[in-house]
């Protein structure tokens, strides 16, 4: 595979988009250009290494105005309902023009990536959860950009800014939105996770995302990863391109040893990455360093406790007295009750846990017994075949024992099987036999002999039924 040379990367001249007042055909020839290549080509054109073509004259300068956003969102392990982290990373296409045109990308990039900003959004509603990964630091062990709490409205607001920027340094596309290309590890399960979790955001909803990019679908568009039943986790992914995945899942620094990665496959054959003087890792530190060095909040605070609610000091520092959770209060829990506010209660953090934990047992006991496959006798329906239905009465000249009458001092009666099919091959019955209504067994009559199978109405089935005889007809069912 060969990359196009800085100079093949020309940026048409304004005066070739459309001056119509009506800027939203423009978007969606864009998403249609996009939608016609794999993950590979459209992500160097992201990163302004070779132009996508094909695209439409109408959309032919917003081409080059296009943002990368990439996300992720962490969880509470014990309770994945529970967001507590978002990751963002994002950069414009704009601004690698210059070193790709200059030849200046940087050993292994890291020119390029040093103009991607990071965030980490730690959500104050959830800030309370500790973390129960063994193999991570969480939030303390963020590497890229630096963390600021917000609550879930606030980083749906933050999100919405990030995903609707408008155009307002060209004036041929003042009026428009810069599209938006969101890229991920697995990115369908963030972009599920933000809609229908507490943040409740849509991503696609604005109408700005022309492309989802996802460093799996990446790996396999440039042969990296060829194992056709299996998709490649992210820290493998990390470890084959030679540089670390420490403290994973916390979001900004899953997010950025994802677009890393993204950068290294995009590249993976450019000069850039031949005789370097640094190693991947360490440009891959420096990308962190740098990311931390250069941050520019986007929203939230810098400090919570999430023992008072206050936003001057972290919990470690406080020192609020007078504190109350009505749900420790109500439970009698009262020394407690002082001991922080009812929003970080973690009583009713396991509860809501432990909740969803039994909802799930149960769904997936649901859904095991679905999957069990059919009996080769029903158990619940006649069979098929010739049937005779005897709910309460028999034939002329067909005998069997009745329910024995009460014994003295009984309050119910035996339980007593009801008949099956008279007489044929199979037969199938139905008996109100105390002490409750049975659900008849039927009999399949085999070389003279029948076989029962019995269902009651009980708590407890009965037995199966009786044998046939040699007339061939059907055994008598359990009640």
């Amino acid at each position: 595979m060969s990359f196009s040379t800085a100079s093949a990367y020309t940026l048409p001249s304004s005066s070739s988009t459309p001056s119509s007042p009506n800027k939203a055909p423009a978007m969606l020839a864009l998403k249609d250009a996009f939608a016609e290549v794999n993950d590979l080509t459209a992500w160097r054109h992201c990163l302004g290494v070779e132009r996508l073509n094909g695209i439409p004259a109408i959309a032919n300068e917003l081409a080059n105005h296009t943002i990368v956003v990439c996300l992720d969102c962490e969880h509470w392990s014990t309770n994945s309902d529970e967001t507590t982290e978002i990751g963002i990373g994002t950069f414009s296409t704009q601004s690698m023009f210059p070193l790709v045109q200059g030849d200046n990308l940087g050993d292994h990039g890291e020119n390029l990536m040093k103009r991607i900003k990071f965030y980490l959004l730690r959500t104050i509603e959830t800030s309370h959860l500790p973390k129960t990964n063994p193999n991570s630091r969480g939030v303390e062990g963020n590497r890229f950009g630096q963390g600021r709490f917000v609550t879930f409205s606030e980083a749906r607001n933050i999100l919405h800014n990030v995903f609707a920027q408008p155009i307002t340094d060209v004036n041929s596309l003042k009026g428009y939105n810069h599209p938006i290309v969101v890229l991920g590890h697995d990115i369908s399960h963030d972009k599920d996770n933000l809609k229908e979790k507490d943040v409740a955001f849509d991503i696609d909803a604005l109408g700005t995302v022309v492309r989802y990019i996802d460093t799996q679908v990446l790996a396999r568009d440039v042969k990296f990863w060829l194992k056709p039943k299996e998709k490649i986790g992210l820290a493998n992914l990390v470890k084959s391109l030679w540089f670390e995945h420490s403290d994973s899942h916390t979001a900004a620094n899953d997010v950025g040893r994802t677009v890393i990665s993204a950068v290294q496959l995009a590249l993976h054959r450019h000069t850039c990455k031949r005789n370097c003087n640094k190693t991947m890792l360490e440009v891959a530190t420096k990308i962190e360093d740098h990311s931390r060095l250069n941050f520019a909040s986007i929203g939230g605070s810098t400090l919570y406790c999430w023992k008072c609610g206050s936003h001057n000091h972290m919990h470690i520092n406080c020192r609020a007295t007078g504190l109350h959770c009505n749900e420790c209060w109500s439970k009698g829990r009262y020394q407690e009750a002082r001991t922080h506010i009812t929003l970080h209660c973690m009583h009713l953090a396991w509860e809501k846990a432990t909740a969803r934990r039994q909802r799930h047992d149960q769904a997936r006991a649901a859904y095991a017994l679905a999957r069990q496959p059919p009996r080769s006798l029903p158990r619940y329906a006649a069979p098929p075949g010739p049937q005779a239905y005897y709910p309460n009465s028999f034939p002329a000249g067909y005998t069997h024992n009745p329910a024995p009458p009460l014994a003295p001092g009984m309050l119910t009666r035996p339980h007593f099987p009801s008949p099956g099919g008279f007489p044929s091959g199979r037969g199938y019955g139905r008996g109100n036999v105390p002490p409750g209504p049975g659900a008849g067994g039927y009999g399949v009559a085999r070389n003279g002999g029948g076989v029962g199978y019995a269902n009651a109405q009980l708590s407890t089935p009965r037995g199966g039924g009786y044998m046939g005889g040699s007339d061939s007809r059907g055994g008598w069912g359990g009640g």
